[in-house]
């Protein structure tokens, strides 16, 4: 996957970005919100990508992204995952990166593309989690 903003990329993860995906890893938010996305070393983050990059072809994913800014920096990423009821939408972006727009960009770059690949209608609506996270339930109307 290639989306791409003036000032976000959304991009699939390689085994090069562990070091990034464990340094992202590292901040208050992932260990509060996202505990089991927080990595001992980048070896364990690797073997993660590693899972990522075989869910790319499969039909129900986890579906999951890094977030690249305007910079070239590893910045968090974006993934939707199955549920019960449907998708789930979420993201990160690292803590030094947020307040600054970057998940709003990428949460509207991802949407249309990931509704497509997993087959949904267009007729569906966002159910917004008010939580730090961002979590985005998407539910059939």
């Amino acid at each position: 996957m290639l989306l791409k903003s003036d000032r976000v990329k959304i991009i699939n993860f390689t085994p090069e970005m562990a070091e990034n995906l464990f340094l992202n890893s590292q901040d208050n938010d992932m260990k509060r919100f996202l505990a089991d996305e927080v990595y001992e070393n980048t070896a364990q983050a690797e073997s993660v990508i590693n899972k990522i990059i075989d869910f790319y072809n499969s039909a129900e994913g986890p579906f999951v992204y890094a977030v690249i800014n305007e910079n070239n920096e590893n910045i968090g990423h974006i993934e939707a995952g199955k549920i019960k009821d449907g998708y789930e939408v979420g993201y990160h972006i690292a803590e030094k990166y947020t307040g600054k727009g970057y998940a709003t960009e990428a949460v509207k770059l991802f949407l249309p593309v990931i509704m497509d690949k997993i087959n949904k209608q267009r007729k569906e609506y966002l159910n917004w989690d008010q939580y730090f996270m961002g979590v985005a339930k998407l539910s059939a109307l």
